[in-house]
């Protein structure tokens, strides 16, 4: 598809790897030759050394020792590829940074939701310059559009404009309340939750009528669109996303574990920087990237909206490197997939006092060549390092690339279903970093408040069961199977 969410370019992938020669994921594999054409090279070869041994006879000028020690460098330097790329045996040695003091909740916010309800944490987020943001701009746009249809004459008497009111900080608060009940208490249709029947029955018209409710709901607005700059696609949310980002970093110091990750709000209407990936639950939709920390808070949050890519810099690079910006030269380590991690990037984080821990696909730069073509047994495990990078490869179902500047290639025993095994402890750590993202969307999953809207920002179109079975079917046949994805999100 045109909109295809990864838009990694060729810069970030080792020219000199050529996929097409590879016949597995671990190494690249030359058939031998034939008896023949052996017993020919060696004639030639033999020929060649007499040549020059001759040579060296008739000039007096080279003996047959320095010759000899020449061509035995000459192969040792070809079998050994650590002592030309600067990767050699893994000895540790790695930089320590120090951590920040005070880590966690901050004080200052522990004493304000301390022996309090559910109300406080609420307004922790949700706080009354939030609540005010939504005031004001919501009425400002019911404002401008009852103007812009009188002024055009396309009001008519029956419509629900003409009954508009401006509302006020109690009825937002209402209004939000209710959505959020509303992801709790799943109906087929928002008309649903105001129906008579016994089977619908609940408390619901009391605090808001069904046509005050969907009038709230077509006027809500976070931004004005006189103010809006030329190809701003976030420009109506953007003001509440800034907001909410530093309401997220005010409330928790993070620990020294962080993972960044990306996620999916399903959208399936037309939005021009819609996103497909083919791995996730839900295939279409924008593309969220998040730090998480531990139990599944979420730190900070950006919306990708289309090619970000920077002459000189690799997309992943960049975004990495601005997410993380104020938690660098903290002494923290950041677990990222594969699509992130390269050997530049782990230098720049080292840098900045920052370790990186990451799958690696085996086509990024400045690789090790005796880590990548190593062929291994299942548990086993090869590794390099250069500096304070380590690269290492174990095989378990398959080939399994790691880079880490905070671990060597040592191996723990886990427990598993069917039997001891052994694991390395870059990969253990790694898994449970990992969790974070996805702890965070499995609690997201359990109240979604998203309803069919004419907005984006609001909407998650209503389809029709059987055409989404059918979509699936035809994606999955076309693709060979559900597959996954871009294979850096997965745990070993």
């Amino acid at each position: 598809m045109s909109d295809e969410c990864y838009d990694l370019s060729d810069s970030e992938a080792d020219p000199l790897y050529n996929p097409s020669n590879s016949t597995s994921d671990s190494s690249e594999y030359e058939p031998p030759l034939p008896k023949q054409r052996r017993l020919k090279d060696n004639e030639d070869k033999n020929a060649r050394m007499n040549l020059v041994v001759s040579e060296s006879d008739s000039e007096n000028s080279i003996d047959e020792n320095c010759i000899t020690n020449q061509v035995n460098n000459h192969s040792a330097e070809e079998i050994d590829e650590s002592n030309s790329d600067g990767w050699g045996p893994v000895v540790g040695n790695f930089a320590t940074f120090s951590l920040p003091v005070n880590l966690g909740i901050p004080e200052n916010i522990a004493r304000e939701v301390r022996q309090k309800n559910e109300l406080a944490f609420y307004k922790l987020f949700l706080s009354d310059e939030v609540i005010n943001m939504m005031v004001l701009q919501t009425n400002l746009y019911a404002n401008q559009q009852i103007i812009l249809r009188v002024t055009n004459e396309s009001i008519t008497k029956n419509s629900r404009l003409n009954a508009w009111v401006d509302t006020n900080a109690n009825e937002i608060h209402m209004f939000i309340a209710l959505v959020m009940w509303m992801g709790l208490d799943r109906k087929p249709s928002l008309k649903d939750y105001w129906r008579k029947n016994s089977l619908y029955v609940n408390n619901i018209s009391k605090h808001m009528s069904r046509n005050r409710f969907e009038l709230l709901l077509r006027m809500f607005y976070l931004a004005n669109n006189e103010e809006c700059p030329p190809n701003d696609c976030l420009h109506k949310i953007q003001s509440l996303i800034d907001i909410l980002n530093s309401k997220f970093q005010r409330a928790m110091i993070p620990e020294e574990n962080i993972c960044i990750d990306e996620t999916m709000i399903p959208f399936r209407g037309k939005l021009s920087f819609r996103q497909y990936l083919k791995g996730k639950r839900h295939k279409f939709g924008m593309k969220l990237f998040k730090i998480c920390l531990a139990h599944g808070f979420t730190y900070r949050v950006k919306i990708y909206c289309g090619k970000e890519h920077v002459v000189g810099q690799p997309v992943a690079e960049r975004i990495v490197l601005e997410m993380i910006n104020p938690l660098l030269d903290n002494g923290r380590t950041l677990f990222v997939d594969n699509w992130y991690t390269s050997v530049d990037l782990a230098e720049k984080l080292q840098m900045r006092s920052t370790h990186l821990v990451g799958t690696l696909r085996k086509n990024r730069k400045k690789l090790p060549k005796s880590v990548i073509n190593a062929k291994l047994k299942k548990g086993d495990i090869v590794a390099r390092q250069n500096n304070k990078i380590v690269v290492m490869k174990w095989f378990d179902k398959r080939d399994v690339l790691i880079l880490s500047t905070n671990h060597t290639d040592d191996m723990q025993d886990v427990y598993h279903r069917e039997g001891p095994r052994r694991k390395p402890s870059a990969i253990l750590d790694y898994n449970n970093a990992k969790s974070f993202v996805d702890t965070s969307d499995q609690m997201t999953a359990y109240s979604n408040a998203l309803r069919k809207s004419m907005k984006w920002y609001l909407e998650t179109p209503a389809e029709n069961h059987f055409q989404h079975k059918l979509i699936e079917k035809k994606e999955n046949g076309e693709n060979g199977g559900s597959g996954s994805g871009n294979g850096g999100g997965g745990k070993w």
